[in-house]
């Protein structure tokens, strides 16, 4: 329980994070296991239901995928 706290709490951070770094309407949280054999918990920026929809997921180039991570970094 402690660990699921603490990924719980990290998650939350990581939400604001990327709240205060993209622009959308709300950070939506998907915990997911279905593929492997463990559970991973997705933050997606999003602007409505239809962009839960990760067969139609945004693709990033290496750099914009970069240029996210840095942005959110500098949130923490």
């Amino acid at each position: 329980a402690t660990s699921l706290l603490g990924i719980w709490k990290l998650s939350i951070r990581a939400a604001n994070a990327l709240g205060e770094r993209l622009v959308c309407e709300r950070i939506a949280l998907v915990v997911m296991g279905f593929e492997v054999a463990h559970a991973h918990m997705h933050l997606i920026c999003v602007n409505s239901g239809e962009a839960l929809d990760l067969s139609k997921k945004k693709r990033f180039t290496t750099a914009e995928f970069s240029a996210i991570q840095t942005q959110i970094k500098a949130a923490f």
